[in-house]
């Protein structure tokens, strides 16, 4: 008689990750006015940057800087790229 293994459940197959490993993946973004805001999960439609995570909240594309906020992801492994008709 040959035993088959149980199937690991998913939660069981997934490595482990810590909470700086989530923050890692984030981005960070740069306002005008010099503060900032990391966010997990976005989107960019037309002039509006929507934040699809945590408190979802609309963030206008104008109130960003740009250069800055490109600058910090860089530095993080990260790309962020504003589509230019929404600049």
């Amino acid at each position: 008689m040959s035993s088959t293994p149980e199937p690991q459940s998913y939660q069981q197959q997934k490595p482990n990750r810590r909470a700086s490993d989530d923050l890692a993946e984030s981005t960070m973004l740069v306002f005008r006015d010099g503060h900032r805001q990391e966010v997990a999960n976005y989107a960019i439609m037309g002039p509006t940057l929507f934040v699809l995570s945590g408190s979802r909240s609309r963030i206008p594309v104008a109130e960003l800087d740009i250069p800055a906020t490109e600058r910090e992801n860089q530095s993080r492994g990260l790309d962020f790229h504003v589509p230019r008709k929404a600049q």
